[in-house]
């Protein structure tokens, strides 16, 4: 009997998206477990049934600063936080490029080019959708190109990384739009 093909599953999430999933349901979720069950149970459930075998190869947690001002925050932080606690888990505070640009911060949020609250059109809107999806996207390629993992599983509002799920696939990986463990897959 040949041997099962070992393939390196990595999950990289948006901490604001699953939060969003979770809802309520955050306060009672193992967080530091999730990465490791998302890259299990979701790449398995996705996958045709085959002489496979998964193995964990990490995650990557990408959020935004924090801003006391902004709802959400401490909920964010706190499951940042127990996710960062996880073996393997890598945390990317991603910079707010509104910030960083001097402008507000819905600047480069949402599906926008004007700022609803200061008025100002960003000049340099991104591709993939934001700060988060685009510090993602860079990961995608980089990692991707590297061959530090067979299958991604993205836990994000993945609608502008349709180009680096391609530009992946061409190269023989799998990408697993990650629905929580338990939930089925969505868009």
């Amino acid at each position: 009997m040949a041997e099962a093909e070992v393939l390196s599953v990595m999950v990289f999430i948006d901490a604001a998206e699953l939060l969003a999933g979770l809802g309520d349901a955050a306060e009672g979720t193992d967080l530091a477990a999730l990465p490791v069950a998302m890259a299990t149970e979701r790449a398995a459930a996705t996958l045709s049934p085959s002489s496979s075998r998964l193995r964990y190869a990490g995650a990557i947690v990408y959020t935004l600063p924090e801003h006391a001002h902004q709802p959400g925050d401490a909920a964010r932080a706190a499951a940042v936080a127990a996710m960062a606690a996880a073996p393997g888990v890598e945390v990317r505070l991603v910079p707010d490029r509104a910030l960083t640009m001097g402008e507000c911060r819905a600047c480069s949020l949402g599906g926008t080019s004007r700022c609803n609250h200061c008025r100002n059109v960003d000049a340099s809107p991104s591709v993939f959708g934001g700060p988060i999806a685009e510090a993602m996207a860079l990961d995608l390629f980089r990692l991707g190109r590297e061959a530090t993992f067979d299958v991604a599983v993205i836990v994000a509002a993945g609608r502008g990384l349709a180009p680096v799920f391609r530009f992946l696939e061409e190269r023989g990986k799998k990408v697993v739009i990650g629905a929580l463990p338990g939930v089925s897959p969505g868009a």
